[in-house]
């Protein structure tokens, strides 16, 4: 004789929330992450560990992770916003802030998006800041406006 499934109410969302939370621990391998706050039950805090100069913003001094993690808030996000954006596209921190990012935030403010409409993509699609702007975006953009 078979049993019918366990129900536990409350299951998938705890599921859920340790998926999030092991995304984010494996996708900042080089990070160390507190939990810290009260959004949701739990926000994320990313601190970095690991110095990594190479894809650092501007200067050598500063840390990868700690720069990229604020200049996601500088667009608008708040700290759960940002730590998201940066489990789901762990990426970003490999890309530069000067060369790779800004460009990319500058070229969709240029099509006429306002600071919380760039946010707003972001915050959904993170990966979009890994697109090459000249290879990928342009393209897509013409493509859209050809279709009418």
């Amino acid at each position: 004789m078979r049993h019918p499934p366990l129900s536990i109410p409350f299951l998938p969302p705890l599921l859920a929330l340790l998926s999030l939370c092991l995304a984010v621990a494996a996708a900042m391998a080089p990070c160390r992450l507190l939990a810290i706050g009260h959004r949701h039950g739990v926000s994320v805090r990313i601190v970095p560990t690991a110095r990594v100069s190479r894809w650092s913003s501007s200067s050598g001094s500063e840390r990868s992770g700690d720069a990229h993690f604020e200049w996601l808030k500088g667009l608008g996000m708040d700290d759960f916003q940002a730590a998201k954006s940066i489990a789901r596209c762990p990426k970003l921190l490999t890309y530069s802030i000067d060369r790779n990012l800004s460009p990319t935030v500058q070229w969709l403010k240029g099509l006429g998006m306002d600071e919380s409409q760039v946010a707003k993509a972001i915050r959904r699609f993170p990966q979009l800041l890994g697109y090459s702007v000249e290879r990928n975006l342009k393209l897509t953009i013409q493509w859209l406006k050809g279709l009418g």
